[in-house]
């Protein structure tokens, strides 16, 4: 894996300007890329498998002259949707946004951020160049993207495939989607070429909703034939999985996937409305596999990550623009949280592992890179939130640095509910052993690691000899009591030993962690358990969830002020009352916090903590922040921590804001 910083950086990286030396303004800041690529850290998960891991690509971020451009800007130009704006868009004021990904160096970043967390290929919506949207037909247009990718020669392993999402049709309405079968056969046979392939090296190809004919595909499979090229895998695709489900829902899907001689079926998304939460879209989702699985046709599953078309619902339609606005106001569902989207895609590669002949392809395929207006908690970092979204998805990827399985550390002890210590691993095994006593309620026994000294722990592996457990949780202490980060309850909850389950939980820092049962039949028996994590971060909020009462723009949002770059309340109040915060997502133990302000003077604040965000604890006041200043704290445990501004200078920028336990060594 090629390190993304070895990517050349321009010192002012110039986009989207068609004058030879934008301004100051509509410049993207080289401190804020690197910061960008240097949090993007990989961490093993859970796909033991190497299920290949896609992500759709849908590139309307050009600009104009073309009319698809020119609609995508004025969508996300909406100050209520700049927390979508790619790293590489330029947010020009609170109420423009030009987002246009039209380099080289803009495509050398993105791919360097897709390698890094895990991301295998990217399929691409194809369509004809230079025939979409453009008054003279010249400029960038919806090939744009594909074509820099295509240019793109750093030594980064990122493949890719076609997706067909279109009518494929010339200026006169003829059909003309076989005019390019010798191109794709050419992208599937290039001499260094990066095109996904299953089963043993047949391409892998998407056909959604479109004109192409079981003629057509079967005249690609020829001529493929004839170049020497394997059989492509054709998967169809319905539009959107929403209306799927029971079973006749995917009639249709199976049906046409028939009729066109596809060997696989799948969707491009899963869409519900009226604003529902994003677990009862990922139930249907999960059901939709099933049912998709019954029809007897090879699934590839898809993952959504987000559907929020609200960019496109509520804002204006240009005069001239491109008709996106085909969406029902209701159309859109609650935003997923991080672990909601990343738990969906475990689930996913869960499934392929428990249906090897129907995952036959061994491909994912999540929704989306960059579909940036349409559905929400995309892939592609933000300037808001930089890489939260692929740091998550490292986590389960497994692609990365392989983390520590902190049960093989010689400074662990084992409790238990019994006194039975767990058997600490032995040489080939894959963690702990540990039986429970039957002449006890399955309700209530535990198992307790004790660690020598504090480590942060987000994950746990375990397997059990039968499905037995239908319930647990897991506790951490936080120095004076126990804390529940992570419950879960259904049968078949823990995998068997050829396939243990993997759980992941908000990251917590503690010398003391406890497993305890809340359900099952028989008595508790592990097969193996392994919690994975590291030592503690060096600023325990790296990472965590940032909230601010109001920000300038995207490049000041609250993250920045945690990754490299700053965060700045908005201009058009005053700053004193605003408040930047961290949450942990768990009780959190800690004894120092820096802060620094690199902008006009901040003579007093007040450092707050709280245990769910609803009643403050001041922690400090009455004090300058200098650049920086460094507290001593008691030690104290909160689940959020929140600086207040209460007698300002100037208008401030607080580009530091790291909480520590023990003494942090300076950092920067």
């Amino acid at each position: 894996m090629i390190d993304a910083l070895a990517i050349a950086v321009p010192d002012e990286a110039r986009f989207l300007s068609h004058s030879p030396s934008p301004s100051a303004g509509a410049r993207f800041s080289r401190t804020l890329l690197v910061a960008m690529l240097a949090n993007a850290v990989a961490l093993l998960g859970s796909n033991p498998d190497r299920v290949a891991i896609g992500a759709i690509r849908w590139d309307g971020f050009m600009g104009p002259p073309n009319v698809i451009g020119r609609q995508e800007e004025a969508n996300l130009s909406d100050p209520r949707f700049h927390d979508r704006l790619p790293f590489y868009a330029e947010e020009l004021s609170a109420s423009e946004a030009r987002v246009r990904e039209i380099s080289a160096d803009q495509m050398a970043m993105d791919i360097a951020f897709a390698v890094r967390a895990g991301v295998d290929y990217w399929a691409f919506n194809w369509y004809p160049p230079g025939s979409y949207f453009l008054p003279d037909g010249h400029g960038p247009d919806l090939s744009t993207a594909l074509n820099l990718y295509l240019g793109d020669r750093s030594p980064q392993k990122l493949a890719w495939c076609l997706l067909f999402s279109t009518t494929y049709a010339d200026k006169d309405g003829r059909d003309n989607f076989s005019s390019w079968i010798p191109t794709f056969v050419g992208f599937f046979k290039g001499p260094d070429s990066r095109y996904q392939t299953v089963f043993n090296g047949r391409p892998l190809v998407y056909i959604m909703e479109t004109n192409i004919t079981r003629e057509d595909i079967a005249e690609l499979r020829r001529q493929c034939g004839a170049a020497g090229v394997p059989n492509p895998f054709i998967v169809d695709m319905t539009v959107s999985a929403s209306g799927t489900p029971g079973t006749n829902g995917w009639a249709h899907v199976t049906d046409d996937a028939r009729a066109r001689g596809a060997d696989a079926v799948s969707s491009y998304v899963t869409a519900q409305f009226g604003g529902n939460s994003y677990s009862k879209l990922a139930e249907q989702e999960q059901n939709g596999w099933d049912i998709a699985a019954k029809s007897g046709l090879p699934v590839v599953p898809w993952v959504t990550f987000g559907w929020d078309p609200r960019p496109r619902i509520d804002c204006p339609e240009l005069k001239d623009g491109y008709k996106d606005h085909y969406y029902p106001a209701n159309g859109w569902t609650q935003p997923a949280t991080q672990s909601e989207a990343m738990d969906e895609l475990q689930r996913a590669l869960n499934w392929c592992a428990n249906h090897p002949d129907a995952a036959a392809a061994h491909a994912v395929i999540i929704y989306g890179w960059d579909e940036l207006t349409e559905g929400s908690n995309q892939l592609t970092p933000t300037l808001a939130e930089g890489t939260q979204a692929l740091d998550a998805l490292a986590r389960v990827s497994g692609r990365g640095l392989q983390p520590r399985s902190l049960l093989r550390d010689r400074h662990v002890s084992f409790l238990s509910s019994n006194g039975r210590n767990a058997l600490p691993p032995r040489r080939g095994a894959s963690g702990v052993e540990w039986n429970g006593e039957a002449s006890l309620p399955y309700f209530g026994q535990w198992l307790e690691w004790r660690f020598a000294s504090p480590v942060a722990i987000d994950e746990i592996r375990l397997a059990e000899p039968e499905h037995r457990t239908s319930g647990f949780s897991i506790e951490y202490w936080d120095g004076a009591q126990w804390q529940e980060v992570y419950r879960a309850e259904r049968a078949g909850l823990i995998g068997t030993s050829g396939e243990p389950s993997t759980f992941y939980f908000p990251e917590v820092a503690t010398t003391r962690l406890r497993f305890q049962f809340t359900g099952g039949n028989g008595a508790p028996q592990i097969d193996s358990m392994q919690l994975f994590g590291e030592s503690p971060p060096a600023d325990l909020a790296q990472g965590r969830r940032y909230q601010a009462s109001s920000k300038e723009g995207a490049r000041v949002a609250p993250y920045w002020a945690f990754h490299g770059g700053g965060w700045s309340p908005a201009r058009d109040r005053s700053p004193e009352g605003q408040w930047l915060a961290v949450d942990f997502g768990a009780m959190t133990a800690f004894d120092h916090v820096i802060l620094a302000n690199a902008s006009g003077s901040v003579d007093d604040y007040r450092l707050e903590a709280s245990a769910d965000g609803q009643q403050w604890t001041p922690i400090s006041q009455g004090q300058p922040m200098g650049n920086p200043t460094f507290l001593a704290l008691r030690r104290m445990t909160a689940r959020e921590i929140r600086v207040t501004l209460l007698r300002v200078s100037g208008h401030p920028l607080v580009k530091r804001f790291e909480v520590h336990l023990g003494n942090p060594a300076p950092s920067r």
